[in-house]
């Protein structure tokens, strides 16, 4: 397994299945309802179509496609391709009743497909991720009358400051060495409880751990979104687990702060992957460049602001074979 598949991998274990990129339920119901109309739309005429949900994660997008295309009777065969094994457990468990599915294992930079093979081509916050190259080969796999959209992230738009604001928390938990310092703490306590070690060393330990809490609570505390909110929680079960230690196995208990911090890397990977994949304009204009060159009909790209925000949080990027 490549290191870039084991970290994907890693951040679908935790997310079990829940929406691709977005936690807000209320934005996910949005881009719900904006594919079940896109996909709507670009149905319109066809008696039967062959898809692929490039980049899929659990599948949200191939899910509302497939909706789409059962409320026009149409005969959808659905490809979702993912470099993350765990998102295809994902998305074939959410899709077992959508009709004509299959999952792949791809990387979405060397697409295992033919030129022309699907008369759609749908991504929701995915294939940026891949890279600028991988962006502009997509439209390839596009039959004649086929066409791709993409929602990509937007750099400097809602979600993009929204995940900053979140690795900045994420950060300073890392930074701080926090979850090292409660290991130690709990380890010394431990000890002094069975009467090894010293009472000054608990008391270094502890004051360690307390500096790094207090710096990361007051960020925290000063601080909106999920990242705020979880790391305000977990200060509070790191105290109560030191302080009713003796209730708890041991190992338990050591498990559960090194379960912790492997949590706490992989979503902080995830945001630094996010923000890093994020386009700016001149991104966005050379992948339509490199589209156009093509030989592809490539409409000028659209903004979108997405639930309350007013700033952009996607970009839809689209192609079309003609």
């Amino acid at each position: 397994m490549s290191g870039l598949q084991h970290h994907w991998d890693t951040y679908w274990q935790g997310k079990g299945g829940e929406s691709q990129a977005v936690n807000a339920p209320g934005i996910a119901r949005e881009l719900a309802v904006f594919w079940n109309t896109h996909a709507g739309g670009a149905l319109e005429g066809r008696p039967g179509a062959r898809l692929l949900d490039l980049a899929c994660g659990a599948g949200v997008v191939a899910l509302e496609s497939a909706r789409a295309a059962q409320a026009r009777c149409v005969d959808l065969q659905i490809v979702c391709m993912d470099i993350a094994l765990e998102a295809l457990l994902a998305a074939r468990e959410g899709l077992s009743g959508a009709g004509n599915v299959s999952v792949i294992a791809g990387d979405a930079g060397a697409l295992p497909f033919a030129a022309g093979s699907f008369d759609l081509v749908f991504s929701q916050f995915g294939v940026e991720y891949a890279g600028m190259d991988a962006l502009s080969q997509a439209p390839v796999v596009l039959a004649e009358g086929g066409e791709l959209a993409f929602l990509c992230h937007y750099k400097d738009g809602a979600i993009h400051a929204e995940s900053l604001r979140n690795l900045r928390v994420w950060d300073a938990v890392e930074t701080s060495g926090l979850l090292n310092l409660a290991l130690d703490l709990l380890e010394t306590a431990y000890a002094a409880d069975e009467g090894k070690g010293s009472q000054e060393g608990l008391h270094t330990c502890g004051v360690a751990y307390r500096q790094a809490a207090e710096q990361t609570g007051a960020l925290a505390q000063n601080s909106d979104g999920e990242a705020a909110q979880n790391v305000l929680r977990l200060l509070g079960d790191i105290a109560q687990l030191i302080r009713r230690r003796a209730a708890y196995d041991r190992d338990d208990a050591r498990g559960w702060i090194r379960a912790q911090t492997r949590s706490c890397a992989a979503v902080r990977q995830r945001l630094q992957d996010m923000t890093a994949a994020a386009l700016d304009a001149g991104q966005v204009q050379a992948v339509l460049a490199a589209w156009r060159e093509q030989g592809f009909d490539v409409p000028d790209p659209d903004a979108l602001t997405l639930g309350d925000d007013t700033k952009p949080g996607a970009w839809l990027l689209k192609a079309i074979r003609t």
